[in-house]
């Protein structure tokens, strides 16, 4: 469905050659769920292609073409396929997208999309996975920021502090937050860049852990159900306590990483390479020895996915690799011929089996970058 515009003018970038790795997985997945819409999104490119050797963009022409099925799609409701419809029939976002190209090299793709909504075509899921920045003012009630499955979202809170809200995560802001406290909540993960304030003490909340910065930038891993808190430091310094009675009070500076099981005092590791914990907020997705429980999840919040194993020893398996903004399939592919398995995809459910019995640790080793680097 389109909400925005977003979407717009993320398919005009794509049939223009121009949107980032990240976008364009996004859109071969979204492009992977239906044949019909690859059928569109190469009329989008052949516009494009067309137009380079043409003085000017017939409008006309298209629109006589287009007006019949404009005509027939009448009855589709404007929420449905996110389009305005005028007294004249004549169709646009129901936002127009703000571009900031050269006009002429955008009225092909610009018609091709008109031509497109006025096919009542639905679009379902598709979106950025790395939406444009939001500033949000401080509130009288408490207010909450939702990512879904392969979104991020960039957040700056009213006193300049900035926040990369991870896939399928929640960030609640508190009520009245920056006037005599700062605190928010997550359940997810999140990189946080913090203004530092002495008298008034930047703290998250994740379940009974509770982080409290010392001026730092600093990313924080609690989703629901994993039983546990990550914690690393990129710059500075933050405190690290549970709740309750006169908790203990763990300090940890840049380079490294605590981890926080529901019960237990924080396991610290010191001076890490943290840098792939927060590669995420570029579009990577980072497996170092992880285990394949571990690697289903994951793939499940960045592309909606039910990973289930058929041979249930799979899950004791090991993965390390970096993906880059590839397709669910490209991955896929990866992790088959990397552990030695196969899979099967039905819609959602991606179920994988053993190609022959593991050896040794099982661990599979691969480098999307190093594989493209030859």
């Amino acid at each position: 469905m389109m909400r925005d515009d977003t979407d717009w003018n993320l398919l005009a970038r794509f049939a223009a050659g121009e949107v980032s790795p990240a976008e364009r997985s996004t859109i071969e997945r979204w492009l992977d769920a239906d044949p019909s819409r690859r059928q569109l999104l190469d009329m989008l490119a052949r516009d494009r292609r067309s137009a380079i050797t043409r003085d000017a963009w017939n409008v006309d022409a298209a629109w006589q073409r287009v007006r019949p099925r404009l005509d027939q799609a009448r009855d589709t409701s404007v929420e449905e396929i996110g389009v305005a419809w005028s007294d004249d029939h004549v169709v646009e976002p129901a936002v127009r997208p703000q571009v900031v190209r050269p006009k002429r090299r955008w009225v092909p793709v610009a018609a091709a999309l008109v031509l497109v909504a006025g096919l009542g075509v639905v679009w379902p899921g598709l979106r950025s996975r790395a939406t444009d920045g939001e500033t949000l003012a401080s509130n009288a009630v408490e207010r909450e920021e939702r990512t879904t499955t392969g979104e991020r979202r960039d957040l700056t809170l009213s006193d300049g502090t900035r926040i990369t809200l991870g896939v399928s995560s929640t960030l609640r802001v508190a009520a009245g937050y920056g006037a005599t406290s700062r605190e928010v909540a997550l359940d997810g993960e999140a990189i946080f860049h913090v203004r530092h304030d002495e008298a008034r003490p930047f703290i998250v909340r994740t379940g009974e852990t509770i982080t409290e910065d010392l001026g730092t930038s600093f990313v924080i891993r609690a989703y629901p159900k994993s039983g546990e808190v990550r914690v690393a430091v990129s710059e500075g310094a933050v405190s690290l306590q549970r709740a309750g009675a006169n908790p203990a009070v763990t300090e940890l500076h840049a380079r490294d990483v605590a981890i926080v099981a529901d019960t237990g005092a924080p396991l610290v590791r010191r001076a890490q390479d943290v840098t792939p914990l927060f590669a995420w907020a570029e579009g990577k997705l980072v497996f170092d020895n992880a285990p394949m429980t571990k690697v289903a999840e994951e793939l499940s919040r960045w592309y909606d996915v039910d990973v289930r194993f058929g041979d249930p020893t799979l899950a004791n398996r090991h993965l390390t690799a970096t993906f880059a903004a590839e397709s669910l399939e490209e991955v896929l592919r990866v992790i088959g011929i990397t552990l030695d398995v196969r899979y099967e995809r039905r819609g959602r459910v991606v179920t994988m089996y053993g190609n022959a019995p593991a050896t040794g640790d099982a661990r599979g080793v691969l480098s999307r970058e190093a594989e493209r680097r030859g």
